[in-house]
């Protein structure tokens, strides 16, 4: 059994039904091949059917999460997409809250993490800068492959990948934007707000409820602001080391439908 308790954290008051469950999707929520098991989606319904909110928080952009989670559709959610950048109805293509950065920011981004490759998304779409291999999980056939970064609109998320010098990250930094890294090599600038703790308490405000009735699962670095935010923040047992310390509770992994488990052993 892969589930145990760390000490020394907040937890969530016994008998009592969070507010909301919010998880990660990529390597927490769904499985291996990218789907999510039959287990977890009866599990979800159940905790939804309490009153929980089910909130969906993911790099992914909006368009790429809806369709890895069409399974969970009769469900209504909250969906944090492209990092937190964009908050909305996990229904409704229409966002509540855009977080972007300039494409002159994005561009001076590119310009810090240089030689690596990168990729952006925008509201219309991906574009893939020279060089990008294939290595996002939300593959898109319909990115547009550029030379360089166009002026014309704003920027959700640019993406890198490989390993950046400590100077760019601290370049990045200093010029007011974020970054963060959703799995191994890949690392993610942002504009401020843009990440998903920030994005999950803009939602918490509007519904008047707190992060301590929040239960959090995720396996990232960019999942360790809202675990750490969490009344109960349960890593997958696949997590990252860093992740795993930081967690409240671990969960057995992804493959295993651990946050599935975890849902029917504590609140079901």
């Amino acid at each position: 059994m892969a589930h145990r308790s760390n000490t020394g954290h907040p937890h969530r008051r016994a008998g009592a039904h969070p507010a909301a469950v919010v998880t990660d999707l990529d390597k927490t929520l769904l499985r291996s091949d990218g789907t999510v098991g039959a287990r977890t989606v009866a599990a979800l319904s159940a905790v939804a059917e309490l009153g929980v909110r089910i909130v969906f928080a993911t790099a992914r952009p909006a368009w790429s999460a809806r369709q890895v989670l069409r399974s969970l559709e009769g469900i209504d959610a909250v969906l944090l997409s492209s990092n937190g950048a964009v908050a909305g109805g996990f229904q409704d293509p229409r966002p509540d809250r855009v977080r972007v950065m300039s494409a002159v920011q994005a561009r001076s981004a590119a310009r810090l993490l240089d030689p690596l490759p990168w990729a952006a998304d925008r509201i219309s779409g991906r574009l893939l800068g020279p060089g990008w291999p294939p290595v996002l999980g939300s593959a898109d056939s319909r990115a547009r492959q550029v030379e360089d970064l166009p002026g014309d609109e704003e920027v959700l998320c640019l993406m890198a990948y490989g390993t950046p010098t400590q100077a760019a990250l601290s370049g990045i930094g200093g010029s007011g934007l974020r970054w963060t890294s959703s799995d191994a090599g890949l690392i993610e600038v942002s504009a401020p707000g843009a990440d998903k703790c920030s994005a999950m308490s803009w939602y918490l405000a509007r519904q008047r409820r707190h992060w301590d009735d929040v239960i959090a699962f995720g396996d990232a670095p960019n999942d360790l602001d809202m675990l750490a935010a969490a009344g109960t923040g349960v890593a997958v047992a696949n997590a990252t080391p860093q992740v795993l310390a930081a967690a409240t509770e671990v969960t057995e992994t992804h493959d295993e439908e651990g946050v599935a488990q975890w849902l029917e052993r504590n609140l079901l």
